[in-house]
């Protein structure tokens, strides 16, 4: 059965784009950022058959060292390659099996190689810095992607936009908020005054880890 992560042809198309190979992904570094992407498949339960689908990651090693310093993993920008490619709607696969002939072989390569160069390739370009970064999460442009609030308060620290920095912080931990456990409980609880309006972001991990986050933040911004 083909394997795209060690096939020879794959990677030597892989390397014709510009991609590295390394134990679990290829890469592809510019000026700011690196592109990393990973084939993964599912059998979807017949045998002798993979489905592969490709991800994409845009890291920003100017954030990802900041982000360190703060004792902080910060996650990278991307997906599924599916939800860049027309009609944006997710899940893109190619389908291999242990009879294919070569020429389906070769085509289904040829297919993945035009994704790469028509779609994620022209997005890591658009992307291609932490300004660009900001702006993409500023106008909405990453709603069919994931990408960390925090590495989007770390691009603004970095470009020296203190108060647009805070700002979004703040707006996220408004969010986060938003997003409590029980919220419709806590609401009527409230109404009957018997809720604190603090004891029900107790079980909200994603708003305490973003307040640690944020705090650390505003430190470094009154230094």
């Amino acid at each position: 059965m083909i394997n795209l992560e060690t096939e020879p042809r794959f990677k030597e198309m892989m390397k014709c784009l510009g991609f590295k190979k390394t134990s679990r992904s290829f890469i592809k570094s510019s000026k700011d950022i690196i592109l990393e992407m990973m084939f993964g498949y599912a059998t979807n339960g017949e045998k002798h058959v993979r489905y592969y689908s490709g991800s994409y990651f845009i890291r920003y090693p100017q954030i990802e060292t900041f982000g360190k310093k703060l004792e902080v993993d910060v996650f990278p920008l991307g997906g599924l390659m599916g939800y860049l490619m027309p009609p944006k709607s997710g899940l893109v696969e190619w389908r291999f099996t242990e009879s294919d002939t070569e020429d389906y072989y070769l085509n289904v390569v040829n297919e993945i190689e035009n994704a790469i160069k028509g779609y994620v390739l022209p997005f890591a370009d658009k992307f291609s810095c932490i300004t660009d970064f900001v702006y993409g999460a500023e106008m909405g442009a990453f709603h069919n992607c994931q990408y960390d609030h925090r590495a989007v308060a770390i691009a603004y620290y970095l470009l020296g936009d203190f108060p647009k920095c805070m700002l979004y912080m703040d707006k996220t931990l408004d969010f986060y908020a938003s997003q409590s456990k029980n919220n419709e409980d806590a609401e009527f609880l409230k109404a009957i005054g018997v809720f604190d309006d603090d004891s029900n972001l107790t079980n909200n991990k994603n708003y305490i880890n973003y307040k640690k986050f944020s705090d650390r933040m505003r430190e470094c911004i009154d230094l």
